[in-house]
C-alpha cells in the first residue's frame, strides 16, 4: 500500500510539473481585450454631479492595444432632467482612451423630441458626439426629417443643448406648405 501511495504521489508531482502554466497576462494578451461586458451602461455626470447622459450597449470591450472602448448596439440618451431632447442609436460605437467623444457608426439615428411635440430625426452612417459639450459633428451624408419635410446634405454640426444644427454642404430638399 505504501508503494502505491509513493507511486501515486510521484506521478501526481510529475503530471503537475509537466502541465504548462498559463499566466493571467498571457491569457489577456491572447484575447486582445482588457475587459468584455454584456449589457453595459456608462453614466456621464454633469458639472453639478448629477446624471447628464447614459450610454447603453449590448456589448462593450476595451482594447489592450490602444485602450479604446468598442461597443455594439449603442444607445446614448440624455437624462430627462438635463432638458436636452436628443436620443441616439447606432450599430456600434467607440470611445478613445481618455476621450470625451463617442464615435457612433452604422445606421446612426439621432432623434429630438421638441417641447411642442414635433420630432426631428437625423440619419447618417457616422456621427461624433461630445456628450459633455453637447455637440455632434459628421462630414458624412445626412438626412434630416422634420415636420414631414426631408433634407439631404453632406456634413452637419449640431448644438444639442440649443437644439440647433447647421448643414455644411450639398443641401437639397423639398418643402411643402
Amino acid at each position: 500500500v505504501a508503494t502505491l501511495l509513493i507511486g501515486a504521489t510521484i506521478s501526481s508531482i510529475m503530471l503537475i510539473r509537466s502541465r504548462p502554466v498559463i499566466s493571467e497576462e498571457a491569457t489577456a494578451a491572447n484575447l486582445g481585450v482588457a475587459y468584455f461586458l454584456k449589457k453595459a451602461e456608462l453614466i456621464g455626470m454633469g458639472q453639478e454631479g448629477k446624471v447628464l447622459y447614459r450610454v447603453t450597449a449590448d456589448e462593450a470591450s476595451q482594447s489592450l492595444d490602444d485602450e479604446s472602448i468598442g461597443m455594439t448596439d449603442v444607445h446614448l440618451m440624455y437624462d430627462p432632467a438635463s432638458e436636452i431632447p436628443w436620443d441616439m442609436v447606432a450599430d456600434s460605437g467607440r470611445i478613445p482612451p481618455g476621450g470625451n467623444v463617442i464615435s457612433l457608426q452604422g445606421q446612426v439615428s439621432a432623434i429630438s423630441r421638441n417641447r411642442g411635440g414635433s420630432v426631428t430625426t437625423i440619419r447618417t452612417d457616422y456621427l461624433e458626439v461630445d456628450p459633455i459639450s453637447q455637440t455632434a459633428i459628421t462630414e458624412q451624408q445626412v438626412i434630416v426629417e422634420f415636420d414631414e419635410q426631408k433634407v439631404d446634405a453632406t456634413g452637419l454640426r449640431a448644438d444639442l443643448e440649443r437644439n440647433q444644427f447647421k448643414l455644411l454642404s450639398n443641401v437639397s430638399g423639398k418643402f411643402f406648405p
